[in-house]
């Protein structure tokens, strides 16, 4: 099969053979075979009532595939199920079984389809059999199953299905026609409720009811058989000559059914019938008045459903009706004057010409000559000459033309100038009643009148009467009135004229009035009249008989009784006056006559009356029954149904009196003869005579047959198998009494001498007697003869019957090889023992060795009278086993000992098989195959030599070699083969012994491609301005490569930013195309190529046209400025498509006040604007600008006005504009500029003054000069003209060239090896491409790259794999880097994964140990299999073994061994191919050791619900876990709470010494402060932020760090931390510094539950010990936070903040958090923080002004200032000592995060969360460690838990402790995009200041602060760059989403939890004290002071961050933590 069989089956049409037409009767169907190879069997399980019918039905998926698979088999388990008693398979594939059994149900149910288009069967899935019991309850039967129609063609056998359910099982009754059928068991058979008809039959076509009903009622079903005959159809006559005019009539005969409808046809088209064309009951065609174009090939068409049929005839014309060709006129003359006058006509055959003149013939005389002669057409000329004119000459010409055809005339009028002439006419006769008519001829001319009259009276003067045209009508001429003289008179207008007279004379005919003879019978009297009712006389009437004069004998007499009436009459009718008889009529004017007919009737009566009668049996009997009667009568003998008379049925006889060997014969006289009478002719018989006179005569007759004694048969013959019962019937038939007796070879048998096992058994029987002799066993001595004797007194009979016990032969001895060949056997042998019965024939068996002696095993049979054989047509080299069976009449005997033989060997005998040519490429095919058959390997096959070579080549074929070897693949692919040339191919296989045949030749294409050279001589030429015509050659032939589908003519705009998205396509099948819809004036690019339907070709050299000019468009803009109080001008853009060379522009100045047109100027086209001077100040002008080309004008701008004035503001006459710019070119930006005074132009780039330099540079007249553009100088720019009275502004928007847009990637073309990828190119980003990158792969591996030049826009990948998917996607590249990538697109090759056979091929011989697997029958979908894998398992095993999982795919049977007799097995076959692996399982028994087959199996499995669905089970252990999850909580919640009251108790004890203890340095503190804040400070801002504890080498004071606004050349800081000075480390802020914040407060009412103040309940020796351990040095260099840090490290630098002014009438409150570490500093360096820091303008981190948050504008207005600083014992030198210490271990970084509300800009990082709280961490964390500090707050035991939050309260991100018995988590921080990192996320609801209050010292107010590291600036991790800072709007919304609130944390009461250490060392441990804020608290709240807290035990624990929060990178970084950090 081709690639193109391949994919296409054609279904043919019915092909016709006509003389001149043939119409394609149905239509071509084609379908593509690969969407009906892919389908599902569905076969379900069927449950059955026993002895009911089973149905099983095989179900095909997708539907649409049923047409074309059918149902072939059905087999049960593994054995083929044949139709039979039982069993029938229908025409749709049903399968039925009937009278179902236990035993059907133990084996499964397979159906096997098989794909008529490709020929591949496939089974089903196995289905089951349930039989099953029928149901306790009684139900009416259903009808399961029938068809509702069915058509067979006649002869075939035909199954009709009906079947039905119910309890009782149903009876089955069929009817036809509404008639029920006969089921007579041989034409018509029925099946359970199937009705089978063995030969259909036309005739039994029609509707079929099956009803099944049973006692409960009744259900009915019906069937449509339709019985088709072939359609045919024939027309007689066949062919047919008619002659014109005439009629043609055609008879169709039509044969065949069903007939749906017959029409005819003239020439191939439908004939509609119409007056001409009539068709009669659809068979009979006539055509009235034939001519030419009736002529031609007529067609009756029949047709049918599925097919039809024609039958041809040709019609041809004859002779010709004649036809005139020329003729005369009206003609005028005068008197002596000469005319002529003349008719041309044609005909066939040459028709005659005659003239007549005023209805008389024209003869001619001295005046008048008459000729005809034949022209060179062949047409008669005929002529009349006048040589003199008379008067009489004039009147009316008659041409007439006739051949024997018909006849034709024409007529015409010769007026001649005169009197008017009346010709003479002659007198008339008519008969009355009938119409008359008389014409006046008038001759001369002008007659102005003709009038007919009547003696005086002018005519009409009637109805009756008329006049036209000079001729006069009368209708139904009366004799009284119309007989008389007419005169016709002719005038003129003068009066002159003349007239003629004629007499009519009119007679009337004799009328008869009608008589008959009614009905008359014998004796009857008879009298008739016949009556003239109306005729002239004199009548003469006659009567006559039989057309004879009456005889005088007869009796008849007739009477005349007047002139015109007679009389006949008879006085005693009898049959001799039988006749017809007639009345004739006559007179003058007709003779008419009228006949009647009369009959005398006579009954019958007896001759010879029957009498009884007897005969015996087999004897004749004659029964006389004579009769006689007018009519004769018919004799009929009838025979009475049953014992008596009354009703009767017709005898069968023959009524002939020659018939003399008829059983029953009449005989014309009505005698009866039975001849060999029987027992069934004894009876009463009917004799009855009738000829409808009268009721008939009849007679009943008895006839009784005696039998004597007899049997139905001679002798009898019976047999019998050795060891089975035998009985022996011996019916006598006779009169009693009766005797029978036995008798065995000659010896009598009594009943009294009987055995057990011989018995006679005698009953009597309604015929006679019937014994019965039966033997229990049959023994080989019961052979012989037995004589059954019977008597009567009419005779006696004897039957013989011979028994023969009969027995197998035994085997053939001394089985001998005679010879063999390498095809031949020769064995011989001894003949056995018969087995007392005579050997028929001996069954030579034979078989390959490793099969087994069962199922259809191959034999040669001989006769019993040889004793050698000959076996041939056998397998060479194959081994054979031989055994010998003799076989008699029961059978065969057994088996003789085996021959084992091995045959010689032969070169092979057939051909490859399944040789597969298809192309893989255009240049390349791959030939596949399977070996020859294995019947024509004839040994082993070392090879295979493959032939190619051109289709149509006289070279011989070129083989290639394929020898076999380890791993053989029977495939080869020929390479360099010609592009699209069709080769022939075939396969050879070889062996020791030579080459075998070839296998079929294949013709294949190899695939097209594309042409490889473009269209010849393309030229272009513009047509005008938006149209381009095109014009080429062909490539040449042998460069097309394939069928050329047309041509492609692309083109496109030529510019810089080329894309082919602006490239459009234009498709001409011709060598010229013209494109149209153009821009105008523009340049193209064209490009033509040719293309199959591989794709398209190689493109021709582009050629560039440029469309022609036309019209402009109007200027794109205008502008109209003053200039001074005297000028003005206009400036304008060019237009936006100039359609042309601009030749000029024209300015149109009005004047504003009025339409008159001031002045028009023509302007160059490369000057843009105008100036107009001399004008008035004030004086208003109106410009308005056209454009031109040299096709004309172009539309005018909009008017624009303006005016001189004294003032000018600066105004920009250039216009803004955005601009694409090549790399490296030169742009000049124009800003003309104008005003007064002269204005200043500056220039902007970004936003920003633009910078002159070499390349940048501003030209006088103020346009921009950019020299060289780069990518950088892609930017917005702006030139802005400013002068005291106004300014103006432009924009420009370059863009420069970028990379190309990705390129738009389709697929091509696929095959299994190969894919063939086109590309569009996008834009080109204003650079030519360079090239193309296709990236490919294949699931799960690396991307492979194929490059491609700038020019391709194909390409195809090869070397993929069969039935793969791949992914492609390709990028373009320009000088300026790569395209994005494409879409990816996935695309597979051709092919899929390979077609498992049925178990019944693959599983090709089942032996003992082993079973062979036919690999051949596996079917690929177009990708080769590789390889098989094999393993079984024994039926319900688990473990699997392993056969192979390497098995080549060239190998054709494998042999699976080592497995165990009589065992079930389930074997999986998995065939692998490049596209995957399908898996095949089988399921089958090996045999035993005798070769049976074993029982299957039934695994019966009880199936059991799982333990979760039973309720008893699960309900309680439910409850069970419920009941132990709760009391696990209660443990742990009991141990916890006992735990935090241990805890609570021993921190109590310290809280209030250590707070008393730094409450005084605080106070101070608060003092100096307030002094320093209301003590005449008139600062708009505060003076000192000061950081305590902090590290002087900050790198905020680097010049390249600080902002631009704070870096005046003085060593100011600009940290947030307040650094003053830098040193040698990298320092940062000590995170154990104290700061006391300045921050707004609101006064709010809280109410909170009350709660004990807490006692000393410990000493605070204690506390110093704790904090002594967990001081900690390491430290990384830190970056302010408000510095967003790239990737590269640089840090970016925050814009110029805005000043927020401090609100004098809001007061402050100061919140301190004091923190003392252990080592000290110095006094100096404490009191150099009060003095040396300079005042800060303001806050480096504010807010932006367009974010209204209240914090916000905090952040501009803190400062901070130290509270205090102390030791637990209150010294102030410990404070030193630890900025010491914190100088040589600086801590780790305090990062904060900032408010999130309102902005994105960074804030200070002395903001503040909640009054009195400072940010900071007490020791390094864990690398990507999240921690959280938390607190307790010591509790009385009357201590309430609850906290009521007030309605307005400042929020923070941070978590308080929870006042419940364990904390809570802090508040997870997510990070945000537009937020730093490390900042302290805080949010507070503050809408007003109020006063500020001194602070006081709280022991109660305690909080959690949360530090956010993200794991990017955490202490151990390196710093990243941060996120830009968005406004607002433009925040994703994520990051506007509010955060929720968090707990109110000002004098919450906490617990602080000491069962954790404190970081840090003994040396180094901190102590920290949190000042509350009292203006924050309710009046109860203030009373609470009292109580202590203490700071100093904390701890540290990691927060488990959320999985949603994590990255797919920290997930594995980070283990499930965040470094937020929480402290109290």
């Amino acid at each position: 099969m081709n690639q193109f069989d391949k994919v296409y089956s054609q279904f043919p049409c019915e092909h016709v053979s006509l003389h001149l037409f043939t119409e394609p009767l149905n239509i071509d169907v084609s379908v593509r075979v690969e969407d009906y190879v892919t389908y599902d069997l569905q076969l379900s399980d069927v449950w059955s009532v026993r002895g009911s019918t089973a149905v099983f039905k095989c179900i095909m998926n997708p539907y649409y595939v049923k047409d074309y698979i059918h149902v072939v088999g059905w087999s049960k388990g593994t054995k083929p199920i044949q139709a039979g008693d039982r069993i029938s398979v229908l025409s749709d594939g049903e399968l039925h079984i009937r009278d179902i059994r236990d035993e059907d149900k133990y084996s499964m149910y397979t159906c096997v389809a098989r794909n008529i288009l490709t020929g591949d069967e496939k089974p089903s899935k196995a289905a089951y059999l349930h039989v099953h019991d029928p149901p306790a309850s009684w139900t009416p039967p259903k009808i399961d199953d029938i068809m509702t129609q069915l058509t067979v063609n006649e002869g075939e056998k035909v199954e009709l299905p009906c079947v039905a359910s119910s309890n009782p099982l149903p009876k089955y009754r069929w009817s036809f026609s509404n008639k029920e059928l006969v089921i007579d068991s041989v034409s018509r058979i029925q099946r359970a409720g199937n009705l089978v008809i063995v030969d259909a039959k036309v005739t039994d076509s029609g509707v079929y009811m099956c009803n099944a009903s049973n006692s409960h009622g009744s259900a009915t079903g019906t069937t449509q058989l339709t019985v088709q005959y072939p359609l045919s159809a024939t027309i007689d006559p066949q062919q047919q000559k008619v002659d014109s005019n005439q009629s043609a009539i055609f008879n169709c005969t039509v044969l065949g059914h069903p007939i749906k409808s017959v029409f005819w046809m003239k020439d191939g088209f439908k004939i509609s019938p119409n007056q001409k064309v009539r068709i009669t009951d659809q068979s009979v065609l006539t055509i009235h008045a034939v001519n030419k174009k009736d002529q031609g090939m007529y067609q009756c068409v029949v047709k049918n459903e599925e097919t039809s049929s024609q039958g041809t005839a040709q019609l041809l014309l004859g002779a010709a009706h004649p036809t005139f060709v020329d003729t005369f006129i009206n003609q005028y003359a005068q008197t002596g004057q000469k005319t002529s006058i003349r008719c041309i006509a044609t005909g066939n055959p040459t028709p005659d010409i005659r003239w007549k003149l005023d209805g008389e013939i024209l003869t001619e005389n001295s005046d008048i000559k008459i000729g005809s002669f034949l022209n060179p057409a062949g047409d008669v000329v005929s002529y009349v000459n006048i040589s003199n004119v008379h008067l009489h000459y004039g009147g009316e010409y008659q041409c007439i033309s006739s051949n024997e055809v018909g006849e034709i005339h024409h007529v015409g009028q010769m007026f001649v100038y005169g009197v008017p002439f009346v010709r003479p006419m002659e007198n008339v006769t008519t008969t009355a009643g009938k119409n008359f008519s008389i014409r006046c001829y008038v001759a001369g001319y002008p007659v102005s009148q003709v009038t007919w009259s009547k003696g005086h009276n002018v005519l009409p003067k009637n109805h009756l009467q008329k006049v036209v045209n000079d001729t006069l009508f009368i209708e139904g001429v009366q004799k009284d009135h119309d007989v008389g003289e007419y005169t016709c008179t002719a005038k003129n207008s003068n009066g002159q004229g003349s007239y003629r007279h004629v007499y009519v004379n009119v007679v009337e005919p004799p009328v008869i009035d009608a008589f008959s003879f009614e009905n008359k019978k014998l004796g009857d009297r008879i009298v008739v009249t016949c009556a003239v009712k109306t005729g002239d006389q004199p009548l003469h009437i006659v009567w006559t008989k039989d057309g004879e004069v009456i005889p005088p004998d007869l009796g008849i007499q007739v009477q005349k009784l007047n002139d015109f009436i007679t009389m006949l009459s008879i006085g005693d009718a009898n049959p001799k006056h039988n006749g017809n008889y007639t009345c004739q009529a006559s007179n003058a004017a007709a003779t008419t006559n009228y006949t009647a007919t009369l009959r005398v009737d006579v009954p019958p009566r007896w001759v010879m009356e029957p009498g009884d009668s007897f005969v015996i049996l087999k004897n004749s009997v004659s029964l006389d029954c004579l009769t006689t009667g007018s009519p004769k009568p018919t004799i009929q003998w009838k025979k009475a149904i049953g014992k008596n008379p009354g009703h009767y049925q017709t005898i069968r006889y023959v009524a002939n009196d020659n018939a003399t060997t008829a059983s029953k014969q009449l005989f014309s006289n009505g005698t009866l003869v039975i001849r060999n009478a029987k027992e069934e002719d004894h009876g009463y018989y009917l004799c009855h005579s009738m000829n409808n006179v009268g009721p008939g005569i009849s007679k009943v007759i008895f006839l009784r047959v005696h039998i004597p004694a007899r049997f139905d048969e001679v002798e009898k013959n019976y047999t019998v198998i050795k060891g089975q019962n035998k009985t022996m019937d011996c019916q006598a038939i006779g009169d009693q009494p009766l005797s029978v007796t036995w008798s065995f070879n000659a010896q009598t048998l009594s009943t009294a001498g009987m055995t057990s096992r011989r018995l006679i058994t005698t009953t009597q029987t309604s015929r006679g007697k019937l014994s019965a002799l039966t033997l229990r066993p049959a023994e080989r001595g019961d052979t012989g003869f037995y004589v059954c004797t019977a008597k009567n007194k009419f005779g006696n009979a004897v039957l013989a019957m011979r028994l023969v016990v009969l027995e197998q032969p035994e085997s053939p001895q001394n089985l001998t090889l005679v010879k063999k060949t390498s095809r031949t056997i020769k064995v011989k042998w001894q003949p056995p023992y018969d087995g007392n019965s005579p050997i028929l024939f001996y069954s030579v068996q034979y078989k390959e060795q490793k099969a087994v002696w069962q199922g259809v095993i191959p034999n040669v049979t001989v006769s019993s009278d040889q004793l050698i054989a000959s076996i041939s047509d056998l397998h060479p080299a194959y081994v054979y086993e031989v055994r010998m069976l003799a076989n008699n009449s029961i059978g065969y005997g057994k088996a003789s000992g085996s021959l084992i033989i091995k045959l010689d060997e032969e070169k092979p005998s057939g051909p490859p098989t399944e040789v597969n040519v298809k192309a893989i490429g255009s240049e390349s095919l791959r030939i596949s195959w399977m070996p020859p058959l294995p019947d024509h390997q004839n040994g082993e096959i070392l090879g295979y030599y493959i032939g190619y070579k051109e289709k149509d080549s006289q070279s011989r074929f070129i083989y290639i070699t394929k020898s076999i070897d380890g791993e053989f693949l029977p495939e080869v692919d020929i390479h360099n083969l010609e592009k699209f040339t069709e080769y022939t191919v075939h396969v050879q296989a070889y062996n020791q012994l030579g080459r075998g045949p070839p296998s079929p030749d294949a013709q294949v294409f190899t695939l097209e491609d594309v042409p490889s050279q473009p269209p010849q001589g393309v030229q272009a030429t513009a047509i005008n301005s938006r149209s381009i015509k095109v014009v080429w050659s062909p490539p040449p032939l042998f460069t097309l490569h394939g069928i050329l589908q047309g041509y492609k003519i692309y083109y496109k705009p030529v510019r810089f930013d080329e894309d082919e998205s602006d490239s459009n396509a234009v498709v001409s099948s011709e060598l010229e195309a013209t494109i149209t819809g153009l821009s105008k004036y523009t340049n193209y690019s064209l490009q033509v190529l040719a293309f199959t339907r591989k794709g398209e070709g190689v493109r021709c050299e582009p050629l560039f046209v440029l469309t022609q000019q036309d019209a402009p468009e109007r200027p794109a803009d205008i502008k109209a400025l003053p200039v001074s109080n005297t000028s003005v001008m206009a400036s304008w853009k060019p237009p936006l498509h100039s359609n042309g060379i601009l030749t000029k522009y024209n300015v149109y100045v009005y004047n504003s006040t009025s339409t008159e047109l001031m002045s028009k100027l023509e302007l160059p086209p490369v000057k843009t604007s105008y100036y107009m001077n001399n004008l008035s100040l004030n004086e208003e002008v109106r410009f308005e600008v056209s454009a031109n080309t040299i096709i004309g004008e172009g539309e005018r701008t909009h008017s624009v006005t303006t005016a001189p004035q004294e003032k000018v503001a600066a105004r920009i006459a250039s216009f803004s504009a955005v601009m694409l710019i090549p790399w490296q070119h030169t742009l000049t930006l124009q800003c003309l500029a104008v005003g007064d005074p002269a204005p200043i132009i500056k220039w902007k780039i970004r936003g920003r003054p633009l910078i002159v330099n070499e390349r940048l540079q501003i030209l006088k007249n103020g346009s921009l000069h950019i020299n060289g553009v780069l990518g950088s100088d892609a930017a917005n720019y702006s030139c802005r003209s400013e002068n005291v009275y106004g300014s103006d502004e432009i924009n420009y928007a370059i863009s420069v060239q970028a990379p190309p847009k990705p390129p738009s990637l389709y697929v091509v073309a696929t095959t299994t090896s190969t894919i063939q990828m086109n590309w569009r190119s996008g834009s080109n980003g204003g650079s030519p491409i360079q090239g193309f990158v296709i990236h490919f792969k294949k699931d799960h591996e690396v991307w492979q790259k194929i490059h491609a030049g700038p020019t391709n826009r194909t390409q195809t990948v090869t070397g993929l794999l069969c039935g793969t998917t791949y992914k492609f996607y390709i990028n373009a590249l320009n000088r300026l880097g790569y395209s994005p990538d494409s879409d990816i697109m996935s695309v597979k090759t051709n092919g899929s994964t390979p077609i498992m056979p049925p178990q019944s091929m693959l599983l090709k011989v089942i032996n003992v140990t082993s079973v062979d697997l036919d690999l051949n029958t596996w079917i690929t979908s177009g990708c080769p299999i590789r390889f098989f894998s094999v393993q079984y398992k024994v039926w319900g095993d688990t473990a699997w073994t392993e056969v192979s999982n390497n098995i080549q795919s060239n190998k054709t049977i494998h042999t699976v061994e080592d497995l165990h007799p009589a065992t079930w097995y389930v074997m999986k076959v998995i065939a692998h191919s490049d596209a995957g692996s399908t898996e095949s399982e089988l399921k089958f028994a090996t045999l035993t050791y005798h070769g049976h087959t074993i029982t299957p199996l039934f695994i019966t499995k009880k199936e059991e619900s799982n333990f979760y669905e039973k309720t008893y089970i699960m309900i309680p252990l439910c409850f069970g876990i419920v009941a132990f999850l709760i009391l696990i909580i209660a443990v742990l919640l009991y141990m916890r709470r006992r735990r935090e009251l241990i805890q609570m108790k021993e921190s109590a004890s310290n809280l209030r010494r250590d707070i008393t203890a730094e409450t005084s340095l605080m106070n101070d503190l608060d003092k100096r402060f307030n002094f320093d804040f209301d003590g005449g400070n008139t600062e708009p801002y505060g003076k000192r932020n000061v950081n305590l504890l902090i590290s002087f080498n900050s790198d905020e004071n680097l010049t390249n760090n600080s902002p631009t606004w704070l870096n005046n050349g003085s060593s100011k800081t600009n940290s947030d931390n307040g650094s003053i000075s830098r040193s040698e480390d990298d320092g940062n802020i000590n995170p154990y510094a104290t700061f006391n914040q300045m921050k707004q407060v609101i006064m709010e009412k809280e109410q909170q539950s009350e709660r004990d103040k807490s006692p000393d309940l410990d000493d605070i020796s204690l506390q110093k010990l704790e904090a002594q351990k967990a001081m900690i040095s390491p430290s990384e260099p830190y970056v302010p936070f408000f510095h967003a840090k790239g990737d590269n490290g640089d840090v970016a630098k925050d814009p110029h903040p805005p000043l927020i002014p401090l609100k004098t009438t809001e007061g402050y409150d100061n919140q301190g958090l004091i923190l003392s570490p252990r080592k000290y500093a110095s006094a100096d360096q404490i009191h150099a923080l009060f003095t040396q820091v300079p005042a800060r303008p303001h806050s480096s981190y504010s807010k932006s002004k367009k974010c209204p948050s209240s914090s916000d504008e905090k952040g501009s207005q803190r400062q901070s200032i130290i509270s205090s600083v102390t030791t637990v014992s209150s010294s102030r030198d410990e404070l030193l000592e630890a900025l010491e210490n914190a100088k040589h271990n600086p801590p780790p970084p305090v990062v904060y995060e900032s408010q999130p509300e309102s902005s994105s800009q960074p804030t200070d990082s002395s903001v503040g969360t909640e009054p009195g709280i400072v940010k900071f961490t007490q020791s390094p964390p864990k690398p990507n460690e999240q921690r959280e500090a938390s607190c307790e707050v010591h509790y009385t035991s009357d201590m309430k838990p609850t906290i009521k939050r007030s309605r307005k309260e400042a929020e923070s991100d941070t978590t308080e402790c929870e006042t419940n018995e364990r904390p809570t988590q802090p508040r997870r921080i997510k990070g945000r995009r537009n937020k730093q990192r490390n900042q302290l996320t805080k949010r507070q609801v503050m809408p007003s200041y109020v006063p500020r209050t001194h602070s006081r010292t709280s022991t109660t107010s305690s909080e959690e602060v949360t530090y956010t590291f993200q794991g990017r600036q955490s202490p151990h991790s390196p710093p990243r760059g941060y996120s830009s800072y968005l406004p607002d709007s433009q925040l994703p919304e994520s990051d506007k989403t509010p955060m929720r609130r968090g707990r109110r944390t000002p004098h919450a009461k906490v617990k602080y939890d000491l069962s954790l250490q404190t970081p840090g060392t003994d040396e180094s441990r901190p102590l920290v004290m949190a000042v509350a804020q009292p203006s924050m608290s309710s009046p109860n709240e203030e009373d609470e002071d009292s109580a202590t807290v203490s700071l100093l035990n904390r701890h540290y624990r990691p927060v488990e961050q959320e999985e949603g929060e994590m990255t797919g990178q920290q997930k594995s970084r980070d283990k499930g933590y965040r470094e937020d950090f929480t402290l109290v």
